[in-house]
């Protein structure tokens, strides 16, 4: 495994995400392309839980050859390796967007989307340390598995809370999503249950190991 040096003042181990945390987001891409997006959505996590909620616009999406935009809820339930999906489609007409019926879509969830020691278990190194959304900040990266490419999570300096994510390498090519309003909080047990609904399962079953509220 090849050393990298770490910066002046920075940790030399890579942070891991809390327990659980929700945060807002901001996607686009760099370099633009014109016919490129931005659009925005939340996130939350619960890892004692295994399960997390992803709603949000599509991004990248062709809405010149399907004709529409689509919002998506994506509610993954890793214990069981499903995640239930709520979709809408947005159809442009003469006079503007039309939504069509929102559509429920059950489908294996192949891995946890994001994993909370995700850095550690994948030999993240810190390469450099910058000024992100007006904050000093820790960049780590790493190669996905499976030769899936590169990966920039960036943290405020010596703290959990996730600032960006850099899919791809920004000097050729990369999706960009900028975080706000990071929260460690517990999660409301109600963000899982429409997903729990559609899925046919109990909700009592979506708790903690413990018996502990989520």
């Amino acid at each position: 495994m090849s050393q990298h040096p770490t910066p002046n003042g920075a940790r030399a181990t890579p942070p891991a995400f809390p327990d659980t945390w929700s945060a807002s987001y901001v996607s686009y891409w760099f370099p633009a392309a014109p016919d490129d997006q931005i659009t925005s959505g939340n996130v939350w996590f619960d890892y004692p839980g295994q399960r997390f909620r992803i709603d949000g616009l599509f991004n990248p999406w062709d809405e010149q050859t399907t004709g529409h935009r689509l919002w998506m809820s994506e509610t993954g339930f890793a214990d069981i390796g499903q995640t239930c999906k709520l979709t809408m489609a947005y159809h442009l007409s003469p006079l503007g967007y039309r939504p069509a019926e929102p559509a429920w879509h059950v489908e294996p969830l192949p891995r946890e989307l994001v994993p909370q020691h995700v850095l550690a278990e994948c030999g993240a190194h810190l390469f450099e340390t910058v000024s992100v959304l007006g904050v000093e900040a820790e960049a780590w990266r790493f190669e996905r598995p499976g030769g899936q490419g590169l990966v920039t999570y960036v943290f405020e300096g010596g703290t959990s809370r996730l600032l960006r994510m850099i899919t791809g390498d920004s000097m050729v090519r990369a999706s960009i999503r900028d975080f706000f309003n990071f929260s460690g909080a517990p999660l409301a047990p109600a963000l899982f249950e429409p997903a729990l609904a559609a899925l046919g399962r109990s909700s009592a079953r979506q708790t903690a190991p413990g018996g502990a509220t989520p």
